[in-house]
This record gives C-alpha cells, structure tokens and sequence, in this order.
C-alpha cells in the first residue's frame, strides 16, 4: 500500500464535507419515505460537519495569529490556544480550556480584527439554531429524540451549510479581507 501525503486545510474539507452530505440529503429527500432514515443520516453529517468546518477554521486563524505575534500577551495566548495554566502540588502545569464555538466567534474575533462580531441578525439565529441542532445530537438525550428527528430536514441541512459559510464569511468581513473562493464553492471532489 502507497501512502502519499496531502497538505489538507482542514475547515475546507470539513465545509466540503457538509456540501456533500447536503446533495445526498437532497438526493434521498427526493425518493421520499423510502429513505427517509439516509436522508436523516446526511442531514445529521451536514450539521456536524458545517459547524465543525466553522470551529476548524477559527482555530487555525487563532493558532495562525499566535504564531505570527510572539510578543502576545501570554494570557492571550492561552486563551487563543484554549490552554489554562495552574499551579498544584508548587508545580506549574498546562491543561485544555476548550471555548464553545460563539466564544471563539466573538471573543477570538475582538482579539484578533478589534472588530466587534455581528449576532444581531437572522443569519446569526440561523447559525445558533444550527449549531444547537449539532449540539442536541452530539450530546445526545433520549428526552431530544422526538425533536431531533423532527429537526432532521432537508432545510436544516441547507441551513446548516449557509450559516457555517456566513460566518466564515462574516469573520473574513470583521478582519478586512476578502472571503477566498473555497467558502461558497460548490462541493468538489478530491482524488
């Protein structure tokens, strides 16, 4: 077996991800009940991968932000690289904080734009909605069953790659540049 490697950006293929799972939910919503448990498998990968393709991303704008200012304050960094730092037993130790995704969105954006992050509108609903539909299935209640099934539509689906793609987009208009091609692609295949 040959092995060759790919230099693999991450949030893309995780956007690219949620894109195909999204035309296969499609594709399954048009055979109607018939597969109705593969249209809820893709739309369940489309929201996990959308907001994960989000979560990637601005963990590599963070971690590229630190790498490009080594005199950053090290609270900063620690907060940027998710790190807490203690003192038990008068040993320093480092462990993981993580941050929920809409910390990193408006904290991490101030931090590193000195722009505020917009949540003020229906794109930024849509993107909470989402993301508590990937949330509910994540963490799993039996108590959520009714409801994520009920949630597990086409529209979700839809929903999910669009809020994932504006938010991306929303960052990249707080940092002043221009959002790259790959977040509004189409999906495309890799070979």
């Amino acid at each position: 077996m040959r092995i060759s490697a790919l230099l693999v950006s991450m949030p893309q293929e995780m956007l690219n991800d949620a894109k195909w799972h999204l035309l296969e939910a499609e594709r399954f919503d048009k055979q109607e009940e018939t597969a109705v448990f593969l249209r809820w498998r893709e739309v369940r990968a489309t929201a996990i991968f959308a907001i994960g393709a989000v979560e990637s991303f601005m963990n590599d704008v963070a971690d590229q932000y630190v790498q490009e200012h080594p005199d950053l304050d090290e609270h900063l960094k620690d907060y940027l690289q998710e790190r807490e730092r203690y003192v038990k037993d008068g040993e320093v130790g480092e462990r993981p904080r993580y941050l929920g995704i809409e910390e990193k969105l408006s904290g991490w954006t101030k931090i590193i734009t000195g722009k505020t992050f917009d949540k003020s509108d229906q794109t930024w609903r849509d993107f909470v909605e989402v993301k508590t539909f990937r949330n509910d299935l994540i963490h799993y209640k039996k108590g959520t069953k009714h409801s994520l099934y009920n949630r597990s539509t086409v529209d979700m689906a839809r929903r999910s790659v669009r809020s994932a793609e504006s938010m991306i987009e929303r960052f990249y208009q707080c940092w002043g540049k221009t959002t790259p091609n790959w977040v509004h692609a189409a999906y495309r295949e890799i070979r």
